[in-house]
């Protein structure tokens, strides 16, 4: 009787533990012994461990911080407070910030490659300040095309970085006195007139992501602007109008992913 009752004891313990036995670590901290059945892109099937012909179970792979296989190895997918899976790589937002210089602005980003840790960012404006004494050769359009950066990825709170060209036509004032010899006159005047310009920066930023879809963008592009109409006369004594000038953008901006 006693050999049959250690005999039943030993045939329990194999069936047990010749089950693979694995842990998923959730976002709170709990850890649920379980064997895996399917891993997907989005979820996790999976019967608890000690229960193994119970019903099938599901996690979504957001709520799982890591999985601990039965061998030893570790799968770590990241906590959801910091990293953000984002599937809509296409993104538009409209500037706030551009109201200050009078200017309807929006701007469209592209993600590129599997990991998103770089984008096509693509700024456009459209200025209503002509005539504005406070604004210095305010913009009439412009378009850029850009290359940022994203070295830690996707997250909540993502910070990014890359170069900007952009092209401009702005109302540029213009002021000049000069010699002409042709009437042998001083001459003095100003105005105003569309001009071309050419800039390039480096943008620093940042996205605060509220979930998948809607977000907060800050960056501040550092750099210089060309006047490509610049035409200084000759025999000038004083001109006043800039070839080239240090020159920054800023963005505040609500976007939506799609």
């Amino acid at each position: 009787m006693k050999k049959g009752f250690f005999t039943l004891v030993l045939f329990v313990s194999a069936t047990a533990f010749s089950v693979a036995q694995d842990v998923l670590v959730l976002e709170d901290g709990n850890r649920l012994e379980v064997i895996l059945e399917i891993i997907t892109d989005d979820e996790i099937r999976y019967r608890r461990f000690e229960n193994p012909a119970g019903p099938l179970f599901t996690k979504s792979r957001k709520s799982v911080t890591r999985i601990e296989y039965e061998n030893g190895t570790v799968e770590q997918y990241g906590t959801s407070k910091a990293v953000l899976e984002i599937t809509q790589r296409n993104l538009v937002g409209y500037n706030y910030f551009d109201l200050v210089t009078l200017n309807f602005s929006m701007a469209y980003e592209r993600l590129l490659g599997e990991d998103q840790n770089v984008s096509l960012y693509v700024p456009v404006r459209v200025g209503f300040a002509q005539g504005a004494s406070y604004v210095e050769d305010p913009n009439v359009f412009g378009i850029g095309a850009g290359f940022m950066v994203y070295p830690f990825g996707q997250r909540k709170i993502s910070y990014y970085t890359g170069p900007l060209v952009t092209y401009s036509i702005r109302d540029t004032y213009v002021y000049m006195y000069y010699d002409d010899e042709a009437t042998e006159s001083w001459i003095n005047k100003s105005y105003n007139e569309n001009h071309n310009f050419f800039g390039t920066y480096v943008v620093n930023g940042m996205k605060l992501n509220f979930n998948d879809r809607l977000g907060l963008n800050f960056n501040l592009g550092l750099g210089f602007l060309m006047d490509m109409d610049y035409e200084q006369p000759e025999n000038y004594y004083d001109y006043w109008s800039y070839e080239t000038r240090f020159h920054g953008n800023g963005e505040i901006s609500l976007f939506y992913r799609f």
